[in-house]
């Protein structure tokens, strides 16, 4: 598996590790998952918070914009695992033991990207997120993860 970098600073390079691959033993282990989920909706909700704060400026700074549609892409993936561990969660629990009060939902993820503002090569994760952006009637605004 081919790991990413990304410099955050001149000099400073992250890499988050890869989640791990459908065979591993983790995706047996309920308090694991469950604790994958309940990371992954805090690291979605943070990021969709962060959307909203560089919104009203994404017209002005390219930056910004860019920002912006590198977090939908990252929420996108970040939405399908919470659904696949979900998923599995209620294949080992066999749906009892597993109470999803709100399940995450892709539809009602309100993420905005500003089109013009995004760089050609991002325009896929901005295109794939307006997949994410139609708002369920029951969502209210809200965020449901």
């Amino acid at each position: 598996m081919i790991r990413t970098e990304r410099e955050v600073m001149p000099g400073v390079y992250l890499s988050d590790p890869p989640p791990p691959p459908p065979e591993s033993p983790l995706l047996d282990n309920l308090e694991h998952l469950r604790e994958e989920i309940a990371r992954l909706r805090r690291s979605v909700e943070m990021l969709l918070n962060s959307n909203r704060e560089l919104q009203p400026h994404a017209e002005d700074d390219p930056e910004f914009a860019q920002a912006i549609a590198e977090n939908v892409g990252v929420i996108a993936r970040q939405v399908q695992l919470i659904q696949k561990y979900e998923e599995r969660v209620d294949a080992l629990t066999g749906g009892a033991t597993h109470q999803r009060d709100k399940p995450c939902k892709k539809e009602s993820l309100p993420i905005v990207v500003t089109r013009r503002a995004v760089p050609d090569e991002d325009r896929g994760a901005v295109q794939h997120s307006e997949q994410l952006t139609e708002a369920s009637p029951d969502a209210e605004g809200g965020i449901f993860l």
